[in-house]
């Protein structure tokens, strides 16, 4: 293994890091707010390279196991095992749409409502996984611990549910269609609710913030990296208050597309593997360009054309099928290759 310098509290550099982790989401949010409100017409080229570039982000794992001998040893069972699961649960769900079954809409349905919010948690404990890593690499003697930093990172989500929910509650039935059984009565619970439960989970995001400068203070060294991802991250929640929902989710996946990139290619440079970023841009690179031909199939050109069917299926059904279960699968795996805890995870980092 080639040792590579420290960084010292930074993961790569301040300006890296600055730019990939705390704000990264400015990135897309900024020409999204310059775009119209028409969703996805008036931003249908940035709504498909953020969905290809999810889909290239959770297949990263593959090529990285190939290329890292020590990792696949490591998660043998989970790389051979994890790829004929989700190809089996795609064609079984498949099936039973080809054949008209009430089944498939249902599974389908409760599939696609677990992945919607796994992906939240996914997404934020990634944010919560870097503010650790900041307190890993700080001098301070005392560290902060690790249930104010969790509390600081999902305070927000009661906040969205009593805010958001019962105001864009068209809107994400809409959006959603296959799990409208089961968020209409959650969403008409939150709106009556809301009259006592926004102020209360106002009141936890403040608490959130004052435990978390506490804390800081309390370690006796103020931590450059982790109070930077601290306010890009603040500013990213509340952005989500004040502009369409919509276009801020966008910037938020974008900001851990960005971030699972620039952690993957810096965890693979300092184990010295060749090539490791060229390697990783490469895959990104291509797994986007087929998911542009493929998915979007003259919408960029042409909006309003139709999917072609491939074995009696429209495209667009199979590929939401495919990105549902490989989301499953790319949660679990992420939660077990990348735990900040692990001695062999944070010895290259």
């Amino acid at each position: 293994m080639t040792d590579r310098p420290s960084s010292g509290p930074w993961h790569v550099s301040p300006a890296a890091d600055a730019a990939a982790y705390h704000y990264s989401w400015l990135w897309l949010l900024i020409p999204l707010l310059l775009s119209g409100g028409r969703f996805p017409n008036d931003y249908l080229f940035l709504f498909c390279l953020v969905a290809a570039a999810n889909v290239a982000h959770q297949t990263l794992t593959f090529p990285l196991a190939l290329a890292d001998r020590e990792l696949f040893r490591r998660e043998r069972t989970l790389f051979l095992a994890g790829p004929p699961l989700v190809l089996a649960a795609t064609a079984a769900v498949l099936a039973l749409s080809r054949l008209n079954f009430p089944a498939f809409l249902a599974v389908l349905g409760a599939s696609a409502l677990v992945s919607a919010v796994w992906n939240f948690w996914h997404v934020y404990m990634q944010k919560y996984g870097l503010l650790r890593l900041y307190a890993a690499k700080s001098p301070a003697a005392v560290k902060s611990p690790g249930w104010s930093d969790r509390l600081f990172v999902f305070a927000w989500l009661p906040l969205y549910f009593a805010v958001l929910g019962p105001r864009h509650r068209g809107l994400l039935l809409n959006m959603f269609p296959l799990m409208r059984g089961a968020l209409a009565p959650i969403l008409g619970a939150l709106a009556s609710a809301s009259a006592w439960l926004a102020p209360a989970a106002a009141a936890l995001v403040a608490a959130s913030l004052l435990s978390f400068l506490v804390h800081e203070r309390r370690s006796g060294a103020w931590s450059a990296p982790r109070l930077s991802m601290a306010l890009g991250l603040t500013a990213l929640s509340a952005a989500f208050l004040l502009f369409d929902p919509v276009k801020v989710a966008l910037a938020f996946g974008f900001s851990h597309l960005t971030e699972y990139f620039v952690f993957v290619w810096a965890y693979e440079r300092r184990r010295g593997l060749p090539r490791a970023g060229f390697s990783i841009l490469a895959f990104a690179a291509l797994s986007i360009g087929a998911f542009l031909v493929a998915v979007g199939w003259g919408r960029l050109i042409s909006p309003g054309s139709r999917f072609p069917v491939v074995w009696g299926l429209p495209f667009d059904r199979i590929g939401t099928v495919f990105v549902v279960y490989q989301s499953l699968f790319h949660f679990h795996a992420d939660g077990r290759l990348w735990k900040v805890s692990r001695p062999e995870v944070r010895r290259d980092l």
